[in-house]
């Protein structure tokens, strides 16, 4: 049974059925190492986030439960990623202040937080139903790598304050802002502080570069909770988690209206970041794999997921970690079940051993957040965008620009601004040839502006508004030469037209008719025709002056729309 396009609501119990005992070992063996290295990065999370560590955690146990439930990918392994949290740090911060100004709780914290996350999942499960793959071809890569890049620069410059023992600045602040006050800030480090935070963050590296497949973050985060036994660390800051506990508290999350609307701007923001999160490391490893992945699917699976979460309370949203499925990835995870192995061991670990957070120090885990940076920016990728042309440069340029003076989330649809601008520049850009029958009755291409009696018009490229004056201008210029008695417009290959255009044409035909001249429109595709027919410009410019396309014969239709040419010029 499926929902939509390309939308299986039960495709879950299906792999369950055929499931093979031979995957098993390999599904449990990845899902131990991926729920190792999940555990301290969800808990990492949360203190970017600005929550307390079980939001993170939730979100790494029912976040990655309940998308692959209803993934398509073998690989793919949600919860919360570095990207994510940073958002949600500066969105909640911004909402705050908008709905309750500057006096706010702990609980109104965690309200807007369910209010978010709620609105995320609502807004990914909508757009699931939209086709996505399509709407996703109009975010440049240029864009999304400047983005990502400006995401890195955030973490690292926040992450910065825990692991020298500066005190972090409050309030809702652009990283240039942020940047500036930590320059100021500098002489008042904590030696112990960015000790143990550098010890930690070189051996982090380490173990990562020598041993990718060892769950490295977990056992140096715990040997340097043992280092802080030590008298010379007695001063570095640990995790608040005395009045915490990992007993799941489930609420409604739609409480306030009025909050839901002040939510909604900043969970697009989150909402699309996750999707284009999911829809990158899916399709990594279904390319790696062979496998075929329904997008529209996975962006179900994460908006059903957080849909959920918002029902517990304090949980991140979920969205596609590009680490946690690259190391399920390479320990050779066959099904969807070891994602969700992965999600029932951190369960199990946390649930025994969630006291010892609270000898977790920040500077590790803001020492394995700057770690992380590494992994977000491609810089291959970011090389090719660089150099590739300008506009690249420009798109990956920008998009950085504005995540460091502007809010994040402000800069995400300032990047989606740039992509659309720059695709609607490059698609206004038409490309009109004109064309002659040559002695053997083929048509060839002219550069030639002699005074032609009939001017064959090609048209290459989108026809739409961003382009109709253009158009218009252009077929003006031709029309204008009172050596023209006839312009054949030729639209082979245009399969989209709208109004704009069909006005561009109307004031052009009535121009000619003016002047007892004419044009004949050919190459027609059914598209175009039918557009046309609700335009009414099919009757007005004449029935008799329109001839379709021929597939199989691409040169015909220009043919007859000479032939047509001739009888009007006969009649004169």
């Amino acid at each position: 049974m499926h929902i939509g396009k390309n939308i299986h609501f039960f495709s879950f119990f299906s792999d369950l059925a055929s499931y093979k005992a031979k995957y098993f070992k390999r599904d449990l063996f990845s899902a131990f190492t991926v729920a190792l290295l999940a555990i301290p990065q969800s808990i990492a999370y949360s203190i970017l986030a600005g929550l307390p560590p079980v939001a993170g955690l939730y979100s790494a146990i029912f976040g990655t439960l309940f998308c692959s439930v209803f993934c398509s990918s073998r690989h793919l392994v949600s919860g919360p990623t570095t990207a994510i949290a940073i958002l949600i740090q500066s969105s909640v911060s911004d909402i705050l202040t908008d709905h309750y100004g500057t006096s706010y709780t702990d609980e109104n914290v965690l309200m807007v937080l369910t209010h978010l996350v709620f609105t995320i999942g609502v807004i990914q499960i909508g757009v699931s139903f939209l086709n996505i793959e399509k709407i996703l071809q109009f975010i440049s890569r240029s864009v999304i790598l400047g983005y990502f890049a400006g995401v890195a620069l955030a973490i690292f410059i926040n992450q910065l304050y825990p692991l020298l023992g500066i005190g972090a600045l409050q309030g809702d602040y652009s990283v240039f802002v942020r940047a500036v006050h930590l320059l100021k800030e500098l002489d008042t480090f904590s030696l112990a502080t960015v000790s143990l935070g550098l010890i930690s963050l070189l051996s982090i590296i380490f173990v990562k570069r020598r041993y990718p497949k060892f769950p490295g973050a977990i056992l140096v985060i715990s040997g340097a909770s043992l280092l802080c036994m030590l008298p010379f660390f007695q001063d570095v800051a640990f995790l608040q988690v005395e009045e915490l506990s990992l007993s799941p508290k489930f609420v409604f999350p739609f409480t306030d209206f009025h909050l839901f609307i002040q939510a909604f701007p900043s969970a697009s923001a989150i909402a699309l970041l996750a999707i284009l999160e999911v829809y990158s490391v899916s399709r990594a490893f279904g390319a790696k794999s062979g496998q075929n992945i329904l997008v529209n699917q996975e962006m179900f699976a994460i908006g059903t997921s957080n849909l959920l979460l918002s029902f517990i309370y304090s949980a991140m949203p979920a969205s596609g970690s590009a680490s946690r499925s690259s190391l399920n990835f390479q320990n050779g995870a066959k099904t969807r079940f070891s994602a969700l192995l992965s999600a029932l061991i951190v369960l199990g670990a946390i649930w025994f051993a969630f006291p010892l957070m609270a000898f977790i120090p920040i500077a590790s885990l803001a020492a394995l957040l700057i770690a992380t940076v590494l992994v977000i920016i491609d810089f291959d990728q970011v090389k090719i965008a660089l150099k590739s042309t300008k506009g690249d440069f420009l798109a990956f340029g920008l998009t950085l620009l504005s995540c460091f003076f502007f809010r994040l989330d402000i800069a995400f649809f300032i990047g989606i601004v740039i992509s659309i601008a720059f695709y609607l520049k490059k698609a206004a850009e038409p490309h009109l040839v004109e064309y002659v029958f040559n002695e053997k009755g083929r048509l060839v291409i002219v550069s030639s502006k002699d005074d032609r009696t009939v001017r064959i018009i090609g048209y290459a490229g989108e026809l739409f508004f961003g382009v109709a004056d253009f158009f218009q201008k252009t077929l003006q210029t031709v029309a204008e030469n009172p050596s023209v008695r006839v312009i054949i417009l030729r639209l082979n290959g245009v399969y989209h037209v709208d109004a704009s255009i069909c006005f561009a044409l109307l004031r052009l035909s009535e121009y000619m008719r003016a002047t007892n001249r004419h044009l004949v429109i050919t190459g027609v595709t059914p598209e175009v025709l039918e557009v046309f027919k609700k335009a009414s410009i099919y009757k007005q410019i004449g029935e008799e002056n329109f001839f379709l396309t021929d597939e199989a014969k691409p040169q015909l239709s220009t043919w007859l729309g000479c032939l047509r040419a001739k009888e009007l010029l006969s009649k004169r």
